[in-house]
Order: C-alpha cells, then structure tokens, then sequence
C-alpha cells in the first residue's frame, strides 16, 4: 500500500532539500569538500531538431552532478516528485544525460523509489532499484546507495618520481601482476615515453625489437607505431563523439598465464612510445591531470 504523503512532496525543491540532498549527506557525500562535490542543475548538451529540420545543441538542467572523489565516481540525480514519480518518460530523459556529458551512472529518485542505472556501449542499463519504506529514517536508503558505490569504485595508483632508476616500472608491473594474480581487472596507463611498462607487459612488440637483425628492420617496427593509439591520443579523443576506448587499449601477454590461474584477473595497458613526450602532453587544452581523469571515467 503506498504512503499518503503531505503536497510538499509534490515540489522538486521540497524533495531535493529533504530527500536526495539529506542521502548525499548521510552518506558522507558532502557539497564541497576536497572527496565530494556537487554541482546543482548540471548543465549538458543535448541534440534536437530544430523548426527548419537541422540539429542544434540545447544546454538541459540535471538536478545533480555529484563527484565522488574518494571513490574515483561521477553520478547524475535526476528528481522526480509525489506527483510526477519515476515513468519511462524520465528514464529516457536520463539517458539523453548520461549520453552527452559521458557520465556512467545515473540516479532517478523520487520518495517511493530509486533506480540506478548505467549508460555504456551505447546505451542504458537497468542495474538496481530501492523502494523507500520511509522518508523520516533514511539510514537504509542511505545504506543502499553506499553499498552501490562501493561495489563500482575504482582504484588509481599513481607511481611517479622525477629520478630515473628508482624501480617505477618494476613497482607497476609487479604490482599490476600481483593484483590481476588475486582477480582484478588492471588498467595499466603508461605516461613515459622510454615506454619500458608497455615493453615489459608485452604491448610494444618487444620479442620483434629483440629479434631485428637490422637497423632497417627495427626502424620499420618503430614506424609501425606511428598511427597506433596510444596515450597521448587516449587524453585527447575522449571528448570526440567517435572516441572509441578499445582503440587505446592493448591485452598484456601476460593474460593467458593469468586465465590458467583463476579465470577473472587480467591486465589491459594503454600504452606509450617514444611519440609520448611533455611537450605532446602539455600541449592538450586544459588540466592534462584532470583530462586524463575524465577519459579513464568515460572508459571505466
């Protein structure tokens, strides 16, 4: 039997004050801190007809953006209310959103129900659903959406040092292994153009550098480099509508071994090359940090 709820439930301010801003915070998911922000009537650019039969880009309002830092997740929150509850009209709503801004995960609530979803390979995704018992005790609610964050994050491990020779590459490849050994799925990025993570894990044609008997042989490898994706290309086709993730990613030889093991673990490597230099990545127009950020969520 549904709840009779007072008419303030039937304003989208009432519920985002009373409901989803109150789970944000019981969750730990405060509005401005150094792990957690959100950003109010995010805006994204939808397509549409316009009178004449052209597409033009409207700027449409999503309730929330809300950054998940300490998890490494972005999630959008679209309300419903009392009266206009959840219906499919805002489920396609929803995946026009997460489709132009190139966010993942989505949230439709309203004070009966929550339903997440997920927008990749094209399209959306039903994942789970909460029905909302009660409105004066979120804590389950709350417990709900934590449980689903915890079970989507993603882990960044940076090793860097500016000294060459430090064991940076035998950290990384160690660690990659150790952790795909145990059943993860590992996403190895290399950032350096001596490229020696991306050698040692079998993605730059090592054994085929190794066995050149001749400068010629070995310059006609290299040169087969040049139109392969790469890093550099990784950061900066994100933001393209053909961007393609599977086109900068690259199997570690590594794997077969790992599939005898368990089964689940795997590395995947997006690799660099000598055409990975400072001056390539400082080129790229904006933060090249929180770039190369925002493509590995677009390809999470």
């Amino acid at each position: 039997m549904m709840r009779k709820l007072s008419s303030n439930w039937d304003n989208e301010a009432y519920v985002s004050l009373h409901l989803v801003q109150e789970l944000l915070r019981e969750i730990d998911l405060p509005p401005k801190k150094i792990y957690s922000h959100w950003i109010p009537e995010y805006k994204v650019k939808v397509p549409s007809l316009n009178s004449q039969g052209g597409l033009s880009y409207k700027r449409k309002a999503v309730d929330f953006l809300v950054e998940d830092i300490s998890r490494n997740i972005k999630f959008l929150i679209e309300i419903k209310t009392a009266k206009t509850r959840i219906n499919d009209v805002a489920r396609f709503q929803l995946e026009k959103y997460l489709c132009h801004s190139h966010i993942r995960y989505g949230i439709l609530i309203d004070p009966f129900l929550l339903e997440i979803y997920e927008y990749r390979q094209n399209k959306m995704m039903f994942r789970s659903k909460y029905h909302i018992e009660s409105l004066s005790k979120l804590k389950p609610t709350a417990d709900f959406i934590r449980s689903f964050l915890e079970s989507i994050k993603m882990r960044t491990i940076a090793v860097h040092a500016s000294k060459g020779g430090v064991g940076k590459t035998t950290l990384v490849v160690n660690l990659a292994y150790e952790l795909a050994r145990l059943g993860y799925r590992i996403l190895v990025i290399d950032l350096d153009d001596q490229a020696n993570a991306s050698l040692s894990l079998g993605v730059n044609r090592a054994d085929e550098l190794d066995k050149a008997e001749s400068a010629e042989e070995f310059e006609k490898i290299l040169d087969s480099f040049e139109d392969r994706k790469e890093v550099g290309e990784f950061i900066r086709n994100y933001v393209r509508e053909d961007f393609e993730k599977k086109d900068h990613i690259y199997p570690s030889r590594f794997n077969p071994i790992l599939n005898i093991d368990n089964g689940k673990g795997k590395i995947d490597v997006i690799p660099s090359s000598y055409k990975t230099n400072d001056s390539i990545i400082s080129s790229f127009v904006g933060n090249r940090f929180r770039r190369l950020n925002n493509a590995i969520q677009k390809s999470a």
